[in-house]
């Protein structure tokens, strides 16, 4: 099996060919990349994001503190 980058804008199969569940907590982090991404800059406070992404703020800290953990995000000055 290869993988290959989706191009934004290209259709997804939704249906799992091998018939594996996803992972929730890839998902939420994923999202809320997504979500701070759209914001000018790439900024955005931690209720913005909570707001965007329909997460609880403490769930959202905890992402973006894994996230900073593993260099995707930083905090700004």
């Amino acid at each position: 099996m290869r993988f290959v980058r989706r191009k934004r804008g290209m259709a997804v199969n939704s249906a799992n060919d091998a018939g594996y569940s996803k992972v929730r907590s890839l998902v939420r982090g994923l999202e809320l990349l997504q979500a701070l991404n759209r914001n000018e800059q790439g900024r955005a406070s931690l209720a913005d994001l909570a707001t965007a992404t329909g997460l609880h703020r403490t769930t959202v800290r905890r992402l973006l503190e894994t996230l900073i953990e593993e260099g995707y995000v930083r905090r700004s000055g």
